[in-house]
């Protein structure tokens, strides 16, 4: 694909990655030394806590690592690294090693990450090839163990195993088959402990997503019954998000963006196989051409294509989704997708150079911008979650 229609189709898709990584430790006690990605021992009575970091891709070639402030969750001033020149996806492995989509070079970059510093040091031998499949990468994620996967827009998924140094090796059956325009791509366990895989394919006229049972030996991707799952004819479906909190009877739940049906798309998740079954109501309305998911305990976040956010409550007993008091809010923000840190949401700024901070109610779901929000950015970066 040509770099002018690669970058239409990350402007359209808006995956290009901001995305945030948790390390060690919780509250606001005092940081300490991070030395090989752990807490250290704290001395003393200062609690041992790591420094919190939010990365995220530019439009002009730079991975960038802001640190964020566990007590306000204000951005300071980030450290920049020469990444990619398209990137389309971001994942992390714990606080060690931070992963970013190479469109240009058909690859995925991979960098060490300084956890004291958040400066990223490129790992040897990166980047890493798809193995000669013609195509890009858009969206990833970790698997189980030490496996590593990537979207490939020219309709399949690739596997990796990530090595001790954080190196990616293509797996022996790599890459599987996916549908159309892959974006999408959510991996999770069930309360079984069995693994799967979901992708969303963009450009399937009938809106599917491939499923798969993932082989936690050998990295392998198997499709799980009923895949693809059909959502509705010209839906677009673009983020997806498994939800793993919600493990009942009928869950665990996975919810999709259906961008151009306006809709969200919400099934759940067979226990044992994998197979996707609608929840009852789905897909629901309340949302304006999503794009990009996230969640907060019991909330489901929505980024709109109109500058707002919707917000759900998810029923725990059936994964249906109701509107939150205000939803959807109007937030000036991009809808390509969004971060969560503790109890804050981040989101790329509409229109502006900029990453909007916003407090999430604990209680109602409801959403209030951070005060020194918005952040400077050098571009209007786009979100996805990660970290240990």
């Amino acid at each position: 694909m040509p770099a002018h229609a690669l970058r239409a189709f990350a402007s359209l898709v808006a995956l290009l990655a901001l995305s945030f990584l948790l390390a060690c430790g919780n509250g606001n006690q005092k940081a300490c030394t991070v030395s090989g990605g752990t807490c250290c021992t704290p001395s003393s009575s200062d609690a041992c806590v790591a420094p919190l970091f939010l990365f995220a891709t530019t439009q002009g070639g730079q991975l960038l690592s802001y640190p964020v402030d566990r007590g306000t969750g204000s951005l300071g001033t980030p450290v920049s690294t020469p990444g990619p020149a398209i990137s389309l996806g971001l994942a992390s492995r714990g606080n060690l090693f931070l992963y970013a989509s190479d469109s240009q070079n058909d690859a995925v970059a991979a960098f060490s990450i300084n956890g004291t510093s958040g400066a990223l040091i490129p790992v040897p031998g990166s980047p890493f090839s798809l193995g000669g499949i013609v195509g890009e990468p858009t969206g990833l994620t970790m698997g189980p163990g030490n496996f590593f996967y990537a979207a490939n827009i020219n309709g399949s998924v690739n596997a990796f195993t990530v090595g001790g140094n954080g190196a990616l090796s293509q797996t022996p059956n790599s890459p599987f088959a996916a549908g159309m325009t892959p974006v999408g791509i959510a991996f999770g366990q069930s309360p079984t402990s069995a693994s799967f895989l979901y992708v969303t394919n963009s450009g399937d006229l009938l809106g599917t997503i491939s499923g798969y049972s993932v082989n936690t030996t050998t990295g392998d991707l198997t499709p799980v019954p009923g895949s693809p799952s059909v959502t509705s004819l010209n839906s677009r479906p673009l983020g997806i998000l498994f939800d793993g909190i919600n493990d009942t009877v009928n869950g665990p739940y996975a919810y999709v963006a259906l961008n151009q049906a306006g809709t969200i798309a919400g099934f759940s998740v067979d226990p044992n196989t994998g197979a996707l079954t609608p929840v009852p109501g789905s897909p629901f309305p309340g949302v304006s051409l999503p794009i990009g998911l996230a969640q907060f305990q019991n909330f489901l976040l929505v980024g709109n294509s109109d500058q707002t956010i919707s917000v759900f409550t998810i029923t725990q007993a059936t994964g249906a989704l109701a509107p939150v008091s205000g939803s959807p809010f109007f937030t000036g923000t991009l809808g390509s997708s969004l971060a969560i840190a503790g109890q804050r949401l981040y989101a790329p700024q509409s229109g502006a150079s900029g990453i909007v901070a916003l407090n999430i109610n604990t209680s109602t779901g409801a959403l209030t911008p951070l005060t020194g929000s918005p952040f400077a950015a050098p571009s209007a970066p786009v979100l996805l979650s990660g970290g240990p």
